[in-house]
């Protein structure tokens, strides 16, 4: 709670206020490159009032940006009025990075109406730098979806080694939903904040199920990496082979083993005519 009250503080702006932050290990920029860019999101304070809260929904927010030292001739400086919470993005000259790999950015709070401003975490204020184009990334995010498939198309196989067809579809179909649901599952039951902590005998039951089915399956959730590609954010290789290694070669491959296991284990039968 510490935390998270230091983390608002720090990106809240009071009226007619200013507030610098400094962006650190920016590498250096690759030939050809021109621009940065800094994306962020007005939000109304939380301290403010329903009836103003309700009005900067609806309305624009005046505030001033200054990237770069202040005192620096290569400073960019941008002033306008633009809706709350809706992403928007200033083009910066590369010029504004110091040498060291760091962009001093300020706002300043100029606002009429005398408003706070908060910027969510994580994503109410980023500095994006070119890291690639847009078609190896796509080809990285497909990657690592068809890493998923693989894993499911695995599990089905495995399940069918000892199970009937329905009921190996429906053990498929089960694992699938959780993988693809654990973060909401865990949020659902309340193991993101409380533990497994419970209030009756029937929760702590549900709990645990839950708690048992995330460590046996695997998140599936392939949102993180679809969103980043539709925002313009790298997938970089590390996420690719962490995904391959994980959902293929460890635990696709102990399901493969077993499913050869089993299935040798069985009995077989010979047709006589």
């Amino acid at each position: 709670m510490i935390h998270a009250e230091l983390l608002r503080q720090s990106r809240t702006v009071d009226p007619d206020q200013s507030q610098t932050w400094v962006f650190t290990g920016l590498p250096q920029p690759k030939a050809g490159d021109v621009l940065l860019t800094l994306r962020f999101k007005y939000e109304p304070s939380g301290t403010l009032s329903r009836d103003t809260e309700a009005k900067l929904m609806s309305d624009t927010f005046v505030g001033r940006w200054i990237i770069g030292r202040k005192e620096s001739a290569k400073r960019y400086v941008w002033q306008e009025e633009k809706p709350t919470r809706s992403l928007y993005e200033i083009n910066i000259p590369v010029s504004a990075v110091e040498k060291d790999g760091t962009l001093p950015v300020s706002f300043f709070n100029v606002d009429p109406r005398k408003c706070a401003v908060h910027f969510p975490s994580p994503d109410g204020m980023e500095v994006l730098v070119r890291e690639g184009t847009f078609t190896p990334n796509f080809v990285r995010v497909v990657i690592i979806v068809f890493c998923t498939i693989l894993f499911i198309a695995t599990l089905a196989v495995v399940a069918a080694t000892f199970l009937s067809f329905p009921i190996a579809a429906l053990f498929t179909l089960s694992a699938f939903f959780i993988g693809m649901a654990g973060n909401f599952l865990a949020e659902a039951v309340g193991l993101t904040s409380g533990g497994i902590g419970a209030k009756n005998f029937i929760e702590l039951v549900e709990k645990i199920i839950a708690v048992i089915s995330l460590y046996l399956v695997p998140v599936l959730a392939i949102s993180p990496y679809t969103d980043n590609l539709l925002d313009g954010k790298i997938v970089d290789w590390t996420q690719v082979l962490r995904q391959a290694g994980m959902l293929v070669a460890f635990k696709g491959g102990l399901l493969a083993v077993l499913g050869a296991i089993i299935f040798q284990r069985r009995e077989l039968g010979k047709v006589i005519v």
